[in-house]
């Protein structure tokens, strides 16, 4: 956890495992699409963020994932309802 700042609330790191083959090398704009439409609140904030996915470059402009490939979400403790 990211120590809070006065007058501020904690902020957490959430990691989630994923699972499939590979994702576009350019994926930023699309999991922020992916979570917008599952939770249509997150469209409207602006207090939290998504790392980009590690993984390994494949032809084309594609990610391989691998077993430490992993959806990182930046967000204040307030919004953990909403993420998971």
């Amino acid at each position: 956890m990211i120590a809070p700042q006065a007058g501020r609330e904690p902020i957490l790191d959430l990691s989630f495992p994923l699972t499939g083959l590979h994702l576009p090398a350019d994926h930023g704009y699309l999991l922020y699409a992916a979570l917008s439409t599952a939770e249509p609140e997150l469209h409207r904030r602006v207090d939290y963020g998504v790392h980009p996915v590690a993984g390994l470059p494949l032809p084309g402009r594609r990610l391989q994932l691998t077993h430490r490939s992993r959806l990182v979400v930046r967000t204040p403790t307030g919004l953990l309802g909403l993420l998971v």
